[in-house]
């Protein structure tokens, strides 16, 4: 973000593995391990849905639909690692020194990507960050 070098994109992966490939194809920012998922993970509630996750797949719930979408935009992935944990969002901001935006999967598969209305609201968090570091930023010599 060289227009906004106070902006940081920070990731938190629960494990090493796979982290190159993360890095080299879809991620920039800065990436930190919680390796055994103590720190962060906690945040993001209970965070696993093994059995209930196989259920949604096997019984053409959200896990099955999120898989049928995933495969028609041609994403790849494998099926290395832990695989049951949940993931998520969150948009914080310095200047206000608030959460402006979270979401938590709550199947496989949700990611905020998925949908139209919350990537609206994450844009909206983010224009606001930018809005608020312009604001701040002193004027141009």
């Amino acid at each position: 973000m060289a227009e906004f070098p106070a902006v940081r994109l920070i990731c938190v992966a629960g494990e090493h593995l796979g982290h190159e490939e993360f890095t080299e194809k879809y991620w920039r920012g800065e990436l930190f391990f919680d390796v055994g998922k103590k720190h962060w993970y906690p945040l993001m509630g209970s965070g696993t849905m093994a059995l209930s996750g196989l259920a949604s797949y096997m019984f053409g719930g959200s896990v099955a639909k999120s898989i049928s979408r995933v495969g028609s935009q041609k994403i790849d992935g494998n099926f290395k690692g832990e695989g049951t944990i949940l993931g998520g969002v969150w948009v914080v901001s310095g200047v206000e020194k608030a959460i402006l935006f979270e979401h938590q999967e709550k199947s496989w598969g949700e990611n905020v990507c998925a949908s139209p209305a919350r990537m609206e609201e994450l844009l909206a968090a983010t224009e606001r960050i930018k809005a608020a570091l312009r604001d701040r930023a002193p004027p141009p010599a």
